[in-house]
């Protein structure tokens, strides 16, 4: 059985992926990253992770420079390119059966013919995902899609980012009822001292302000 390096892996992506991405005005920021930053305030971005049994998997989503996460129990940002983080996610493996994905235990044609597979599938499904979402008024019915896909592994609450950024989108938009909601619950995944419970309390009262 062949078994292909990183360095292999990442060449085929990169040679595939980038030509359509790129022509969908993405940029490439990374090894098996892509970043849109066409639409005020919203990020789209593709990715491709690592897994286990030497694959690699799409999931794209919208990374929101007015939502902050919480690294090392501090408030952080991610309101560049570079700094992206997916605040609503879409992954594959947790709505389909057969998901497609990369395996290094591929000849190197056969690694190729199904990255081009797969990169026609991810051009068409992430731009049916992002496609209606045009503003930051768009945003509540993406997340309350993904509330109520059914799946077959993850689901919204899995992904400890999604409260904390439906909290902020629906603070932005002008539903502070049901972003307080949100926001409490967001605070259930992480431990805040004091110091940074008041900057999240300043962040979601500046995001209201400003809707």
């Amino acid at each position: 059985m062949s078994w292909q390096p990183v360095d292999t892996v990442d060449q085929i992506v990169q040679e595939v992926f980038s030509p359509p991405l790129n022509k969908l005005r993405f940029e490439q920021i990374e090894r098996r990253k892509w970043v849109r930053s066409k639409k005020p305030l919203i990020r789209e971005v593709v990715q491709l992770i690592a897994m286990k049994g030497a694959c690699f998997s799409p999931i794209w989503g919208f990374s929101l420079d007015f939502v902050p996460h919480i690294s090392a129990g501090r408030v952080r940002w991610h309101r560049t390119a570079k700094s992206t983080r997916l605040d609503l996610s879409y992954d594959p493996y947790d709505y389909d059966e057969r998901p497609c994905k990369i395996c290094q235990f591929q000849s190197v044609e056969g690694m190729r013919i199904t990255t081009a597979k797969l990169s026609d599938e991810v051009v068409t499904s992430s731009s049916e995902f992002f496609g209606p979402v045009r503003t930051v008024a768009d945003l509540p019915r993406a997340f309350e899609e993904k509330l109520k896909r059914p799946t077959l592994r993850f689901g919204f609450l899995n992904y400890i980012q999604h409260p904390m950024a439906y909290a902020f989108v629906l603070a932005k938009c002008g539903r502070p009822r049901k972003a307080r909601k949100w926001l409490d619950i967001a605070k259930k995944y992480h431990e805040l001292d004091e110091i940074e419970l008041d900057k999240l309390a300043l962040a979601f009262e500046a995001v209201q302000s400003k809707h």
